[in-house]
């Protein structure tokens, strides 16, 4: 039977390799962090490159207003890239994200978000995120949000016989009324395919008389083997385990 000095001695090893363990974990997270506030520093320089370029390139040869549509669209992925980083590159609640993409051209009274909690991994949140400001540029442009009095609603869902895939409604009320286009522009044709090309998701949009609709779903998780790493965090916390 081992004597007390030797449990103690015993004791003090394993509370040493304790903290020596804290301390690797310590350095490695904020080893982590760094890269992370590095990636973050270069991907917004990146974006002020391209964004600085295109107003000397294109500031006399294209329409002004496609211009700044161009423009909209880089802020609005430095947003989520901001958000991302924010996160630790980890998992974004979507409601979070769509708050924020709306709040910064819309007055927060013009909008509601009604759903569940639902987490997002990055690549499914910066697929989302510009969704959601395509469809919040075309409702200031030429929907709800272009009226004095126009709202705009999104809920989410679980759809239960689903396991973890996402349903998302975009609604609009108290707009002009909806005249279908006979083209799409670039942002609509954005919103129609993005999910499916990216996420493997799909999208319906549907030019109601009372407001436009459209209709997002993301099927349940199914990562490629790359983004293994992001399969760690239900997409709807205390309803089911892992993805897929």
């Amino acid at each position: 039977m081992p004597t007390v000095t030797q449990l103690a001695d015993e004791l003090r090893i394993a509370n040493e390799a304790l903290a020596t363990a804290n301390r690797k974990l310590a350095d490695a997270d904020a080893r982590h962090k760094t890269m992370i506030g590095e990636l973050n520093h270069r991907v917004r320089n990146m974006l002020a490159v391209v964004s600085a370029v295109a107003n000397q390139t294109l500031a006399k040869a294209v329409d002004e207003n496609v211009l700044d549509a161009f423009q909209d669209r880089l802020q609005a992925m430095a947003r989520i890239y901001k958000l991302l980083t924010e996160a630790g590159w980890s998992h974004l609640p979507f409601q979070e994200l769509v708050r924020e993409t709306l709040a910064a051209n819309v007055d927060p009274s013009r909008f509601s978000l009604d759903g569940p909690p639902l987490n997002l991994a990055p690549r499914e949140a910066l697929a989302l995120g510009m969704v959601i400001h395509e469809l919040a540029a075309n409702a200031l442009k030429h929907g709800a949000l272009s009226t004095a009095n126009g709202h705009v609603e999104v809920r989410w869902e679980n759809p239960a016989d689903r396991a973890d895939a996402i349903d998302i409604r975009w609604a609009e009320s108290g707009g002009p009324p909806v005249v279908e286009p006979q083209h799409r522009g670039f942002g609509m044709l954005m919103v129609e395919r993005q999910l499916a090309y990216e996420l493997q998701g799909h999208s319906t949009v549907t030019y109601a008389h009372g407001g436009l609709r459209a209709t997002l779903h993301l099927p349940p998780q199914q990562a490629p083997q790359e983004h293994e790493h992001e399969r760690g965090t239900s997409r709807w916390p205390g309803r089911h385990g892992g993805g897929g």
